[in-house]
């Protein structure tokens, strides 16, 4: 039996201990077996039932874990449905589908379906927003599976997209050093243009908008001997104006009394310097 043929076996709840041992292999560089270039031998076909089987696996291993986490009497009477809903196996798992899905996005080609791979990345996008924002080497893989799914510009990318911006402004705020989670900010900019920034199911993302104005950090670069640089902020690239959105961004700033009191409290010229632009303006 051949890698492929053996690696796509082992791809269901049967054979899950096979599939975590092919995942190790994977990580093991002195070992002959890499995800990818499985992948890359797989034709379209192979590819389609392979992200069909591990979808099923994320999903009976992460039902597994509910049934558990719910029923402490069915967990003494089954010890073997404890083992295999055990949290460290369950994270195996995740981590390792993650990681397919995550590879399976450099082979991906044009016009190939992928719809059991959205399937996956759903799963793992639904663990994303249940799980708190922290260091976890988890947590991290999805949230750059879901900027890799944005910056590919699949479907249903805004979802992710969204959800990849939330995280990484949020951990901006949280780490000590967040340069990484910066650039990743930037590199997600283009999210910012399709949100309706008049509904409340983006008032989490306004609101994280807003801090960043009162951190230093997205305003400034450390040179080499560790001193601060601050710097002007100038957009390089020409993008279409949204006045409405600026209008609408504005009546945000005004109807929210946290907001508001911000504005207010800048110094006159500022504030004389808005309303001239105000005055100014032609719709």
């Amino acid at each position: 039996m051949s890698k492929r043929e053996a690696f796509l076996e082992s791809c269901c709840t049967e054979n899950v201990d096979d599939f975590l041992r092919f995942i190790q292999l994977h990580r093991n560089k002195t070992e002959p077996f890499d995800v990818e270039e499985v992948l890359q031998e797989m034709n379209r076909d192979q590819r389609q039932t392979l992200w069909g089987k591990l979808s099923s696996l994320l999903q009976d291993v992460l039902q597994e874990e509910r049934r558990e986490e719910g029923s402490e009497e069915r967990r003494e009477e089954a010890m073997e449905v404890e083992a295999a809903a055990d949290p460290s196996h369950v994270r195996s798992v995740v981590d390792g589908v993650t990681l397919v899905a995550a590879e399976s996005l450099k082979v991906l080609q044009d016009g190939e379906t992928y719809s059991s791979l959205l399937e996956i990345i759903h799963r793992l996008h639904d663990l994303l927003e249940l799980q708190p924002v922290s260091e976890a080497p988890l947590q991290l893989q999805i949230l750059r599976l879901c900027d890799a799914w944005w910056k590919k510009d699949l479907k249903e990318k805004e979802t992710f997209g969204r959800s990849a911006m939330i995280i990484a402004l949020t951990k901006s705020f949280d780490l000590k050093k967040p340069g990484t989670e910066i650039q990743r900010v930037w590199s997600l900019r283009e999210v910012l243009l399709g949100l309706d920034y008049t509904s409340e199911d983006n008032k989490q993302m306004m609101d994280l908008l807003l801090k960043c104005f009162q951190r230093p950090a997205f305003l400034r670069n450390d040179d080499e001997k560790g001193n601060v640089k601050r710097k002007k902020v100038q957009i390089m690239e020409k993008i279409e104006s949204k006045p409405d959105l600026a209008l609408d961004y504005l009546e945000y700033l005004f109807t929210h009394s946290s907001t508001r009191e911000k504005v207010l409290d800048l110094d006159q010229r500022k504030l004389t310097q808005l309303h001239k632009v105000l005055e100014n303006w032609r719709v």
